[in-house]
């Protein structure tokens, strides 16, 4: 028997504080109620970014047969994807059960279509390699820097020659233009918010403590490094943006 004070035993070994981090991510996605009405409160940007997603996606020839998207979430990328490329099948990951639960029922129309897998995107697996591209829409920057360097690199492995990777996500500003940033987003929020309880101010800085976006200039740079062969950004907005990758 290993002993209780061996200080590798994993009853006494210190947690992974990167793991406790994201299950603190975990835990608020799974509290959070209302996530497709706020998220686009929080990001006022958020239909542009998913409209940017969709049609780089959908432009794309030969049209994509399978897609895998990273941070399913509730579905809402994945029933644009779904409803307008109608040959398409999506692989969807999400580390969150309920998220997953809530997409199974969005998309019950296109469940012949569509795979759902519990995972973290730092270790998912895909059951089947074929896939013609992927997408992600507010997940990555969840993740370290080290582990976004570590995704991209299997997605330069598991995407073929001429496939698509489509990031839209926050992105990080130098301090003195990160502030300008926030000052207007705060606006927009309230803006969008008017004559609602809506509370621009609690939500403005919502899980900054556990997040970790990277500026777009070092993510299109990772993203060369991985294999993909043209990089840019599609679209902008401050403090967010939609990153095409051609492999």
């Amino acid at each position: 028997m290993v002993p209780t004070d061996d200080p590798q035993h994993p009853m006494t070994r210190d947690p992974d504080p990167v793991d406790a981090r994201l299950a603190d991510v975990r835990a608020g996605f799974d509290e959070f109620q209302d996530y497709d009405g706020l998220i686009h409160r929080i990001l006022p940007g958020y239909s542009e970014m998913l409209d940017t997603v969709e049609s780089l996606v959908a432009f794309q020839r030969p049209t994509p047969r399978v897609i895998l998207e990273l941070g399913i979430g509730t579905g809402g990328v994945a029933e644009r994807l779904l409803s307008a490329m109608p040959d398409l099948a999506l692989i969807g990951v999400d580390f969150s059960e309920t998220m997953l639960a809530r997409a199974e029922r969005r998309l019950a129309a296109y469940r012949d279509r569509l795979t759902l897998l519990e995972g973290d995107l730092r270790t998912f697996e895909v059951p089947a390699p074929d896939v013609d591209g992927a997408v992600s829409c507010l997940a990555v920057h969840h993740l370290d820097d080290d582990d976004k360097r570590a995704l991209f690199v299997r997605l330069g492995r598991l995407i073929p020659a001429g496939g698509l990777f489509v990031l839209g996500d926050v992105v990080s500003l130098p301090e003195r233009l990160a502030d300008w940033a926030r000052v207007r987003r705060l606006a927009r929020m309230r803006e969008l918010g008017a004559g609602t309880d809506f509370d621009a101010d609690r939500w403005i800085d919502a899980g900054a403590e556990n997040d970790r976006p990277a500026s777009l200039e070092a993510q299109v740079g990772w993203l060369r490094d991985a294999g993909f062969g043209a990089v840019a950004s599609v679209w902008q907005e401050p403090g967010a943006a939609v990153i095409g990758a051609i492999r």
